[in-house]
């Protein structure tokens, strides 16, 4: 009897740390720096959002000017508050930081992104997880690991509560 309460215990240790490491696995998961690499592309995006965006903009100033040629031949004072170069935001909006970096992006999309890739790569990256994509489907695996240790463990409990045992 003591040989078959000592072989429970020693099985309810082990389905215990495995519970625990499931635990851990699935935290650390969830709680990993973003890998640098996706940083990078998640820039990159932004840069190319904000570029789009900007000549969007600067095609609209663009356009008053194509359709009022009255303005441009005449006084620079009438045509200057029509058109945004750098604010990115219509003349009568006030600028914010938010829309010059729009509009700069749109003028400097490359350089802008060169720099801002030359930036990562001068920062020191913590050691990180799995790639944000992957991360949904490791995470459940986890998940999955974790719901079987934790019923092996209550199927342990019951088992030794039937033969009058208590884990």
């Amino acid at each position: 009897m003591k040989d078959a309460i000592s072989g429970l215990k020693l099985d309810l240790a082990t389905v215990e740390k495995s519970i625990a490491d499931e635990q851990a696995a699935l935290d650390r998961l969830r709680k990993a720096p973003v890998p640098l690499d996706d940083i990078r592309k998640l820039l990159s995006s932004v840069v190319a959002s904000r570029a789009t965006k900007g000549r969007a903009l600067l095609a609209e100033s663009l356009r008053y000017l194509q359709n009022h040629p009255q303005e441009v031949a005449g006084d620079l004072r009438h045509v200057e508050p029509r058109v945004s170069i750098l604010t990115a935001c219509r003349p009568d909006q006030a600028a914010t930081p938010q829309s010059v970096e729009v509009a700069v992006c749109a003028l400097l999309e490359h350089e802008i992104l060169a720099g801002v890739q030359h930036f990562l790569d001068q920062v020191e990256w913590p050691e990180s997880g799995p790639p944000i994509a992957d991360r949904p489907k490791l995470i459940a695996e986890a998940e999955r690991r974790l719901s079987k240790a934790t019923e092996a463990r209550e199927e342990l409990r019951r088992s030794a509560a039937a033969a009058g045992v208590l884990l």
